[in-house]
């Protein structure tokens, strides 16, 4: 480290600066691609992937810790989605089961509409299905 003297008084002292003989630590220079890469990408939200693969020099975009992190983010919200499409799946199946076990029991489509509090024209519709099948 070289000394900070200002009027022949030393305040402090400041590392070397990065220099192509003297360069960062491999680790400073990925965080300082990966901020720049960041800005770039939400400055710049109308230019694909391809043209900031190739403005930056970067060979493999799919490498960048922010491409990572959004495809994790995605892949994240895709769960989510997924296991909540599912249930919903899952809970008109049910449903369905409980307007046909009921119709099974002799009960009417208003009977039946009137017991699960669902509209008339839905029991019709599951139960004229049914019947196709």
């Amino acid at each position: 480290m070289k000394p900070n003297i200002i009027g022949g008084d030393r305040i402090s002292h400041k590392p070397d600066r990065a220099s192509p003989t003297n360069p960062p630590p491999e680790s400073i220079q990925r965080d300082i691609i990966d901020i720049i890469e960041t800005i770039v990408i939400y400055k710049l939200p109308q230019i694909s992937r391809e043209e900031i693969a190739q403005m930056l020099g970067i060979t493999d975009l799919k490498q960048t810790r922010f491409y990572q992190e959004a495809f994790a983010d995605g892949r994240q919200e895709g769960r989510q989605e997924g296991r909540q499409e599912g249930l919903q799946q899952g809970l008109q199946q049910e449903r369905i089961n409980i307007v046909v076990r009921l119709a099974n029991l002799g009960n009417s489509a208003e009977a039946i509409a009137e017991m699960l509090g669902l509209p008339l024209q839905e029991i019709q519709q599951i139960l004229s299905s049914r019947a196709d099948n």
